[in-house]
């Protein structure tokens, strides 16, 4: 990583910290709340240019429409900083299909769909339907994804 490079865990610590005070609300995050996240930084060349490197990481979050930021104190350079809808959905990925209709049984229907033209036998295609039906019927996230990542091999495979 180059210096000055915008760090990816950081991203993650910076908008999972921030999510955490949602819980707190009216309590909002300001921009020296997040020092604890880059302790080194810190050490290493103040609290001052510290903030700096972690407004060039707020400032990647607001222009990806993750977070929302305003002047605590015009003039100040404390920021309040807020989720955006988009940055609720990152780190509540169940509200993203919140007002639409589900996604799961059009991912079911189009599995099968393509499953139904694999040039396998009829049994291991008949397998395969089995095992995606059975995987949503019993509605464990841990078990839809094993099987959709075992039919979508199969698909890929199966020279469709």
């Amino acid at each position: 990583m180059a210096p000055g490079d915008v760090e990816v865990g950081l991203l993650l610590k910076m908008l999972d910290l921030i999510g955490s005070f949602r819980a707190r609300y009216p309590a909002l995050l300001q921009t020296q709340d997040l020092l604890d996240l880059v302790p080194e930084v810190v050490e290493r060349d103040g609290r001052q240019k510290a903030i700096f490197y972690l407004d060039r990481h707020l400032a990647f979050l607001q222009g990806e429409g993750y977070l929302h930021s305003a002047p605590n104190h015009p003039g100040s350079g404390v920021m309040v900083l807020r989720l955006t809808t988009k940055g609720e959905k990152f780190l509540q990925p169940e509200l993203a299909e919140f007002g639409l209709h589900p996604m799961l049984p059009q991912v079911v229907k189009s599995l099968e769909s393509q499953i139904q033209v694999l040039t396998y036998p009829q049994e291991e295609k008949d397998g395969l339907l089995y095992n995606l039906r059975e995987a949503v019927a019993k509605q464990s996230p841990d078990v839809n994804a094993k099987v959709i990542a075992e039919v979508g091999i199969a698909i890929m495979k199966g020279s469709i």
